[in-house]
């Protein structure tokens, strides 16, 4: 009796150990389908590829949403820009309708001056990584430079920056700008710079002087070519900004599919896993009952 008593303990405490290895196995590695390459080297090629892309969407996507949040910042120094223009025409249209006397033309021209140094303080910008987006690549100087008279008033300017732009790489063959030409940007199609016009129709109200109709006509024209010049280039700003988003979307929408596709690749079946481990769990707890039960009789025998 002892010796078949001996033999079914080590049978059974050999029985317990192997289903309770099998299930600490299962809970570790449940996780995974493929564990070396050697396992199924096919599939472990198709996620090595697949993880690699996953990591150059994620590169793509932080980098749309930098330049989204750039493009952002720029698009509402823009807008503000373009507020001005606005103000600048129906200004000049107050100024020069033939019915204002010496002393409206110099309360105009403090309107103007206004006007002149909120164009200033837009056109030096900067963004939120501390660049001034109007000065081209120079940006990490103003993109204008102001000479300023007793009265502390705008005179003179220069552009410091240059035309180069800065550009963050999105996707393949897919580039964002991120700086941009003061010069260029702050002037009518003319080429003539805003502040030119701000400051000599400034001046000339100063003087509370009469404007011929033929002087009033271009004075209104060149306030309107800044304005007109000022929506083209808002619109053009804003058409970025949507085709950056929608850049973004489409990183998003890859990255959900990218992430389902090595799912099912490399992640094992979690009602699998979980049926196993209840099977060895179960296995386990038998072995261990059969045994306290075996005691109990060998207990019962002995104290006879």
């Amino acid at each position: 009796m002892r010796i078949s008593t001996n033999l079914l303990f080590r049978d059974m405490t050999s029985t317990i150990t192997t289903n309770m290895n099998l299930a600490a196995d299962a809970l570790k590695n449940g996780s995974r389908k493929i564990h070396k390459a050697g396992d199924n080297p096919a599939a472990e090629s198709q996620i090595m590829l697949l993880q690699s892309t996953i990591s150059i969407n994620a590169s793509y996507s932080e980098s749309a949403n930098s330049a989204a949040t750039l493009t952002k910042e720029t698009s509402s120094s823009l807008d503000s820009y373009k507020k001005s223009t606005e103000n600048y025409l129906a200004l000049t249209e107050k100024a020069i309708n033939g019915t204002t006397n010496a002393e409206d033309k110099r309360v105009f021209a403090k309107d103007l001056n206004s006007i002149i140094e909120q164009v200033a303080l837009t056109a030096n910008s900067k963004s939120y990584t501390g660049d001034y987006v109007f000065a081209g690549n120079n940006s990490n100087s103003p993109a204008f430079s102001f000479t300023r008279n007793s009265d502390g008033n705008i005179t003179g300017f220069k552009y410091e920056g240059n035309d180069i732009q800065k550009k963050i790489v999105i996707g393949t063959n897919l580039n964002s700008t991120v700086s941009f030409n003061g010069s260029k940007l702050f002037s009518n199609k003319d080429g003539v710079s805003i502040f030119s016009g701000l400051i000599e129709l400034r001046d000339k109200l100063e003087k509370g002087e009469s404007f011929s109709p033929e002087e009033a006509t271009k004075l209104k024209a060149t306030a309107k070519s800044f304005n007109d010049e000022a929506i083209v280039k808002t619109t053009d700003l804003a058409i970025g900004e949507k085709q950056i988003n929608t850049t973004l979307k489409r990183y998003e929408s890859l990255d959900i599919s990218f992430s389902t596709q090595l799912s099912m690749l490399q992640d094992a079946d979690l009602g699998t896993v979980a049926s196993d481990i209840a099977k060895f769990k179960n296995l386990t707890m038998a072995s261990i009952a059969s045994m306290q039960s075996i005691l109990k009789m060998s207990e019962d025998i002995l104290s006879m």
